[in-house]
């Protein structure tokens, strides 16, 4: 991994703060791969499963698949007529 990337130890030791990324001194070019592909996770048919860390980073993204949902589940008796 090239030295100027962001890494776990350069966040340990504050090296990465919030005025640095809001005037631009970091760019996403400077920060290392979470391992995790780009991309859209969930829709209509998919629910999204992210796994974050302490320090706010996604390291694990899937898409799971979601369950139709019977649209008449119950019965209805009228009482009384």
């Amino acid at each position: 991994m090239p030295l100027n990337k962001i890494t776990v130890d350069s966040l340990a030791a504050n090296a990465v703060t919030n005025v640095a990324i809001a005037n631009g001194t970091i760019e996403s070019v400077d920060l290392a791969d979470s391992g995790v592909a780009a991309g859209v996770y969930g829709g209509a048919t998919q629910g999204a499963v992210l796994t974050i860390d302490t320090k706010g980073r996604v390291t694990t993204a899937a898409n799971v698949a979601i369950n139709a949902i019977d649209a008449h589940p119950f019965v209805f008796t009228a009482i009384g007529t």
